[in-house]
């Protein structure tokens, strides 16, 4: 991040991207719980879709309230949580036949 600190961004603050348009709103700011290395945030365009993950190494900036990314909505994955991919390793161990 160029402009700002990770830490102070917060659930529910603007995400921009590189096309000056809004993205959505940060869900969760989502930090390596071992190293405490800032990895992206999950950003949900709207309350009724998945969110998306902005990695870390395409945030740019944090001015004013209003989270500066270098990506369009477009070039974004959805984000799983970690408990989302526990529950889709679980189902996929389950359907596993031996």
């Amino acid at each position: 991040m160029r402009e700002g600190s990770y830490a102070e961004i917060e659930p529910g603050m603007r995400v921009v991207g590189s096309d000056g348009e809004t993205i959505g709103g940060v869900d969760e700011v989502i930090v390596d719980e071992g190293s405490a290395i800032f990895i992206g945030l999950a950003v949900r365009p709207n309350l009724f879709t998945h969110a998306l993950l902005v990695p870390g190494e395409l945030v740019e900036r944090f001015h004013e309230g209003v989270v500066n990314v270098n990506a369009v909505r477009g070039d974004l994955v959805p984000y799983n949580t970690p408990a989302e991919r526990h529950h889709d390793a679980q189902e996929a161990f389950e359907g596993v036949s031996a």
